[in-house]
């Protein structure tokens, strides 16, 4: 997987997970510019921010490419960007947009969450062994955290509903692989 990202030209020998090693930019695991440069190439996720008194960010809505584009460039035209290195549609074209031999994963977003427009769907929705769900009251890897005292009633509920799903699919299997 990490391949995936860091080495998609299959052209890198190594990939450096310890920051203190690594040469050059975007050579480490994590370096803090490494997302900012991919959702400006490769992972456009058109989303804006609505500003005061809705949230504390600058208003950035509607969100659109020619300003998307600026913003990039500011960030990184020194690094040698330009707006021909941008392919909004890299993932869909790579990856899909269905996922018809995919089975057994649970996609979970929050509508707390900026990110939750990136999601799989946008509404609570099973299709085969895939399933999206959605909270009202949830953030980015809400569900996914260790349990807390504060935890909202609506996040124990998706965390008991993850933990059912993975019961069935493994009753599922053991059913089918029993009768070999």
């Amino acid at each position: 997987m990490v391949s995936l990202y860091y080495n998609y030209t299959g052209t890198t020998k190594t990939i450096c997970a310890n920051p203190e090693k690594c040469e050059g930019p975007y050579a480490q695991l994590g370096d803090p510019l490494g997302w900012p440069w991919q959702s400006c190439t490769e992972m456009v996720m058109p989303q804006c921010d609505s500003g005061l008194p809705n949230d504390f960010f600058p208003k950035t809505c509607p969100f659109t490419i020619e300003e998307f584009l600026n913003d990039c460039g500011k960030q990184f035209n020194s690094r040698g960007y330009h707006p021909g290195l941008i392919r909004p549609n890299w993932v869909i074209h790579n990856y899909g947009d269905h996922f018809p031999s995919a089975s057994n994963i649970v996609f979970s977003n929050g509508k707390l969450d900026p990110w939750s427009g990136g999601g799989w769907k946008d509404s609570n929705t099973r299709e085969g062994s895939l399933v999206s769900i959605i909270l009202e009251q949830g953030a980015h890897h809400y569900d996914l955290r260790g349990a807390h005292k504060d935890d909202t009633d609506e996040v124990k509920k998706v965390r008991e509903q993850e933990a059912n799903e993975i019961k069935n699919w493994i009753k599922q299997a053991k059913g089918k692989y029993s009768k070999l």
